[in-house]
């Protein structure tokens, strides 16, 4: 309840700066204990909730190594930030690139040595000699097993050296 400023305050009244606060009871030390309350902590240092990579996909390499190291049951997710490559579907100067994003064309091709039918140019990854993920532009995943992340275009072996083009990509790993 508020007191206007023509109340009055008797002498036992506590305030906070100039402003009374009525009805406050004075304290009374008998009833302090001596237990002393313990400082202001500092807060521990936070740990990041995950930690963040960003890397760029050459279309014209195999697996490559993002030097990220997953353990059994670790939380990771893939990004497409940005950029294109292309690549040829065949073999032969005279075909035409077909220029995509970590998408891929609506092309499903199966590569024995990769293992997987997937959309031409879509980025792909696996942990180790793991099986082969289709991630696209987006893929959240706990990992099957431990091992090194490795990212690659979809296209053959023998097929990468007529492409062009690399992907960014932001890969968050949770502890």
């Amino acid at each position: 309840m508020g007191c206007s400023n023509s109340e009055s305050h008797d002498s036992q009244s506590s305030s906070i700066g100039n402003q009374p606060i009525p009805n406050a009871e004075p304290l009374d030390n008998s009833q302090a204990s001596n237990t002393s309350v313990p400082p202001t902590s500092v807060p521990p240092t936070s740990v990041p909730e995950y930690q963040i990579a960003s890397i760029s996909v050459s279309a014209k390499q195999g697996w490559q190594s993002t030097d990220i190291i997953l353990r059994q049951g670790q939380r990771f997710q893939i990004e497409y930030q940005s950029g294109q490559w292309a690549g040829r579907v065949g073999y032969g100067p005279d075909l035409p690139d077909i220029w995509t994003d970590a998408e891929g064309t609506s092309q499903e091709i199966f590569y024995p040595e990769i293992g997987l039918t997937a959309r031409f140019g879509s980025l792909i990854g696996k942990i180790n000699d793991g099986p082969t993920l289709l991630l696209g532009k987006f893929y959240d995943f706990n990992s099957d097993t431990s091992g090194i992340l490795f990212l690659r275009m979809h296209d053959s072996d023998g097929g990468l050296n007529d492409n062009e083009g690399s992907l960014q990509i932001n890969i968050k790993v949770w502890p």
